[in-house]
């Protein structure tokens, strides 16, 4: 009678197995409803400003950073708020591991790198063609943050919290926090956040900088798969904002240091920023590797998880396509 008391029951396998699938279901559909969510919730709000039912896109300080709070800001922690709720999704689920303190100071200068580089193409690209002007250029956000950072100390810091701050925060929150991390478990990783990343530059608000949003995307939705951790990628996208506000300043400093005199020469302008890329390629080898160092490729505990390639991962992969058609549809018509 005593052993029968000692004895413990073991929930079977089978029941393990439908908790676990349950949750899956439960993590996958938050995707959907996210995406969905967050797309109609853009085109609302761009619909109603370009009806001028809301006017806050203006030139002054006010408009920009009311309208970068809405995009950047409140929009993306409302829809993860309600996803969260409904959902009930764990912290785990949305924060992921807690990265290394290595990590920790690593994740931020391997954003500013990245930006740096972004930044450095994008004036190259320009400079070669005049198509580039048109097609590739500074998100508004940031091209309209650098005019208010040296009118003061306070409006710079305000500044600095609406440009770099908030996306680091909100949109991170959202895009890969909530969308990216259960979107799906397909290999390689370049076809499990292109399309996330694709959809977050879309729901920016931002033709013109898009392609640039886009490669920011890319690399902070690399970071949080390669990592397991949204501390990290909010911190990479914290210094790839930093990148985007103080490049064109930092530019003209090390210019200043290197030739005495600001580069007018196009030809030396052009050579000048292949070699800045370059270097900045050899500087981003060691911290990329320390963000890639929990890798599922590498994790052996990381390789047990379930791997879902089923109806789930092919409905948000639909649900992802048919959003970003939307929002392409959707700009097209009314810009």
């Amino acid at each position: 009678m005593a052993n029968k008391q000692q004895m413990k029951i073991v929930p079977p396998r089978s029941a393990r197995a439908g908790r676990e699938r349950t949750d899956l279901v439960k993590l996958k559909s938050m995707v959907s409803f996210a995406m969905i969510f967050a797309t109609l919730s853009v085109m609302g709000f761009l619909l109603l400003e370009d009806r001028a039912y809301i006017s806050i896109a203006t030139a002054e300080f006010a408009g920009f950073s009311l309208w970068a709070l809405v995009i950047y800001g409140l929009l993306p922690l409302l829809i993860s708020t309600v996803c969260i709720l409904i959902f009930r999704a764990e912290k785990s689920d949305i924060l992921g591991t807690r990265p290394s303190l290595e990590q920790f100071l690593v994740a931020p200068i391997t954003g500013f790198l990245f930006g740096l580089l972004i930044w450095t193409t994008v004036q190259l690209v320009q400079s070669l063609t005049l198509l580039g002007e048109t097609w590739i250029r500074i998100p508004g956000l940031w091209q309209k943050a650098s005019l208010y950072l040296g009118l003061s100390p306070a409006m710079g810091l305000l500044t600095v919290m609406v440009a770099a701050v908030v996306p680091a925060t909100s949109q991170e929150l959202l895009f890969r926090g909530v969308i990216l991390p259960h979107y799906s478990m397909e290999r390689p990783r370049a076809l499990r956040i292109f399309l996330p990343a694709l959809l977050a530059a879309m729901l920016s608000g931002d033709l013109q900088g898009l392609l640039v949003l886009f490669a920011m995307a890319l690399v902070s939705s690399w970071i949080r798969v390669a990592s397991d951790s949204l501390y990290l990628s909010s911190l990479a996208t914290l210094g790839m904002s930093f990148s985007m506000l103080f490049a064109r300043g930092l530019f003209s400093w090390i210019t200043q240091i290197l030739f005495q005199m600001p580069l007018v020469d196009h030809l030396r302008v052009r050579i000048f920023y292949v070699t800045f890329a370059l270097v900045l390629i050899v500087l981003l080898i060691a911290p990329v590797s320390v963000m890639d160092a929990k890798s599922p490729r590498r994790d052996p505990m990381a390789r047990k998880k379930t791997r879902d390639q089923g109806t789930l991962s092919h409905i948000n992969r639909i649900v992802a396509i048919l959003s970003i058609v939307a929002m392409a549809v959707f700009y097209y018509f009314v810009f």
